[in-house]
């Protein structure tokens, strides 16, 4: 329970970074999931083009132009937050590249900060292959996975157990391999046996990734990562009661608020 004395900087600053000039929706997905699930401040560093967009639909969300960024700036706003997912519209062209090549040392060495990398964050990662920090959760599908992994989605999914050790052992970290029954690979091996097919729609794995980020940043070590993927699950079956098919991703938020609050 939260105390009567609490404030927004109590409850964790969330600082979601993607957004190419074409692709704005993860990021506004992966933010408003973000407060959905607790967390006190969030800030979007996107893209300039989607800063209206978001804050026609969230006025609450802080932004920033990610064009504007130097080394400097990149420090001082990783100090000012708690947690950040990292990748979600990226994109993969040569400007992607930069913004990913520009962040990614200062998010895998900060180990003060819980760090999601997912979607072209991935891409990226797989290209130039590292080992990352143990505050490090990679969320991939099983088609980034084979990409990671420098094999067939069809190999990871005959074999999932298989693959997300093998992600843990090349990049160590702590990993989400999506899909149904996702596995979550801690330090131990964790099967989510709730979660339901109307999921595997659009913009579930930014949601996730917001959810993550949220509640990392809330509590830290006092939250599980599969006890979040649970919690991700559960809104999506609690959106699934009157059917899944037709379910969107960002019809999740008041069922994530539901499940946050044990309803």
């Amino acid at each position: 329970k939260r105390l009567a004395f609490g404030h927004k900087g109590s409850y964790g600053h969330v600082l979601v970074i993607g957004g190419h000039e074409q692709m704005g929706g993860a990021v506004i997905m992966a933010a408003e999931a973000a407060f959905h699930a607790g967390a006190g401040k969030v800030t979007v560093v996107c893209h300039r083009n989607h800063h209206q967009a978001i804050l026609s639909r969230a006025p609450n969300i802080m932004l920033r132009d990610i064009n504007n960024f130097d080394e400097n700036s990149i420090k001082e706003i990783l100090s000012q937050v708690d947690a950040v997912c990292f990748g979600m519209g990226l994109g993969r062209d040569e400007w992607a590249q930069q913004i990913y090549q520009q962040w990614f040392d200062y998010l895998n060495h900060d180990s003060h900060l819980e760090v999601v990398l997912d979607a072209d964050a991935l891409w990226f990662l797989a290209k130039q292959p590292k080992k990352l920090g143990a505050h490090i959760y990679a969320t991939p599908h099983p088609g980034e996975a084979a990409t990671l992994l420098d094999c067939s989605t069809a190999k990871i999914e005959n074999d999932r157990i298989t693959a997300i050790y093998a992600l843990q052992q090349k990049y160590a970290a702590q990993w989400v391999l999506k899909g149904a029954s996702s596995l979550i690979l801690e330090n131990k091996l964790y099967i989510c046996t709730q979660g339901n097919a109307g999921m595997g729609t659009g913009g579930m794995g930014d949601i996730l990734a917001g959810m993550i980020t949220s509640l990392k940043a809330q509590f830290h070590k006092g939250i599980a990562l599969h006890e979040i993927v649970t919690l991700h699950a559960q809104a999506g079956d609690q959106l699934a009661k009157n059917g899944i098919r037709g379910l969107q991703a960002y019809e999740m938020n008041q069922a994530i608020t539901r499940v946050v609050n044990n309803q």
